[in-house]
């Protein structure tokens, strides 16, 4: 690796594109698994001082935050660590504005870290993005692009939820499938996100 080169780009967007090769752009990724991918992109960046042999999970946390924090479009959302109680709510998932940045950056960061890009599987994307479009709620939307027709169990249907479900986990569902949604350009499919959030905001937001 050109060290020289490698100093043209940012530990974020190092870190992006660890999450990007991990499938970051349509599932949600667990930090330590981004950290170990970022040590082999670039070690020297994602090192411990003294122990170089080793990932530092403590820089790519630091790295996704930042990316998260953004003050024009979060490039990602996520958490690092757990919920309360003992559900594990770790991972990161790219925005729709993480998506855009990806799509634009990404040629220039591999070519400088010398990796290739991520292996989509095009029938697993293809089967989720069908699976989406052949629920109830979905298939009332597409008949008048609206979701005043659509009840609110068929709404957490679609998210393979029920109205029990936490908020929180609805929303990151939701965040999961725009994200899929954008990368595939299913516009139809983000057009109904998007009237869902207005919809059924004090589900999303209870």
């Amino acid at each position: 690796m050109n060290m020289k080169k490698v100093k043209e780009i940012t530990n974020v967007e190092i870190v992006l594109y660890a999450l990007y090769l991990l499938g970051g752009n349509t599932d949600k990724v667990f930090t330590e698994d981004i950290a170990l991918k970022s040590f082999e992109l670039s070690s020297r960046r994602f090192s411990w001082r003294r122990h170089s042999e080793y990932p530092d999970l403590e820089s790519v946390r630091i790295a996704l935050f930042d990316a998260q924090k953004k003050k024009v479009g979060s490039l990602v959302v996520g958490r690092h660590g757990k919920a309360t109680g003992s559900k594990v709510s770790d991972g990161w998932i790219f925005t729709p504005e993480g998506i855009v940045w990806l799509e634009k950056n990404k040629i220039r960061i591999g070519r400088i870290l010398k990796a290739g890009e991520a292996v989509v599987n095009r029938t697993e994307v293809d089967k989720k993005i069908s699976e989406y479009k052949n629920t109830t709620a979905y298939k009332k939307f597409s008949q008048g692009h609206t979701c005043y027709g659509v009840e609110a169990h068929e709404f957490t249907d679609f998210l393979d939820a029920s109205l029990d479900t936490p908020a929180t986990i609805l929303r990151e569902r939701m965040h999961k499938i725009r994200a899929l949604a954008t990368t595939q350009k299913q516009k139809d499919l983000i057009q109904f996100l998007d009237s869902c959030n207005e919809h059924f905001a004090d589900l999303l937001n209870k």
